[in-house]
């Protein structure tokens, strides 16, 4: 093979694998002030994605892969795999427990008619799909209806909720019916426990962190997507 068409063979492949690298989602919206367009609140954002905020405008985010949380206010924002380059604006910069693969393979798979993320268990031998850190998760749904949450590992009480909307925040109290329920007045789930959460046909594993707080907060650490 000549080395001309090897160089332009290897060129392709860097370009190919580049493209596919920044296809990926990288960062999820937790929330913005004001309007930036095409972005809105539970969007995630693939890596090079650049946008500009407007003086004293406001956008929180999360990233997948490092759990780093920010607040940038302002400035030019470009999303990078781990975290985001802010020029002439202002960022502070947090940290929280997420579960960064399983977050990854929702935000890839959000979307895609008919894929069902739950992986058959006979017990709760075999690990969860994905790890939350508070009791009190927030979904979003392909379509509001009810969803499920039965405990696999070992017996109780299957819990439904019924979402209104697609989104659900079990945080808020908005959720109605339940098994369990808790001081801010909507269901919770069960630190340590294992789950196996259905909302229509498709269905997902998730455990609940033994160290888990009743409490809401940013989705990154709570989110669970179909």
């Amino acid at each position: 093979m000549p080395a001309a068409t090897r160089i332009l063979l290897a060129t392709a492949a860097l370009l190919s694998a580049g493209t596919a690298w920044a296809s990926q989602p990288a960062a999820l919206v937790e929330d913005v002030t004001g309007t930036v367009p095409g972005i809105q609140a539970m969007d995630y954002l693939q890596t090079g994605r650049t946008f500009k905020l407007e003086d004293g405008q406001t956008m929180s985010v999360s990233y997948l892969a490092s759990c780093v949380t920010e607040t940038i206010t302002g400035g030019t924002v470009i999303i990078g795999s781990r975290e985001s380059k802010v020029v002439n604006g202002k960022v502070e910069r947090g940290s929280m427990p997420c579960d960064g693969e399983p977050l990854i393979l929702a935000a890839n798979e959000a979307g895609k008619a008919g894929v069902t993320v739950y992986r058959s268990v006979l017990g709760a031998a075999e690990p969860a799909a994905q790890t939350l850190y508070k009791t009190r998760p927030i979904l979003i749904l392909a379509t509001p209806g009810p969803v499920t949450f039965e405990r696999i590992d070992q017996p109780a009480e299957t819990l439904t909720v019924e979402a209104q909307a697609r989104t659900l925040d079990m945080a808020q109290g908005g959720a109605q019916g339940g098994a369990q329920g808790g001081a801010q007045g909507g269901p919770a789930l069960t630190a340590g426990a294992t789950y196996r959460v259905t909302a229509g046909a498709r269905s997902q594993l998730i455990r609940i962190a033994p160290e888990a707080k009743d409490e809401g907060g940013p989705a990154l650490g709570r989110l669970i997507r179909f």
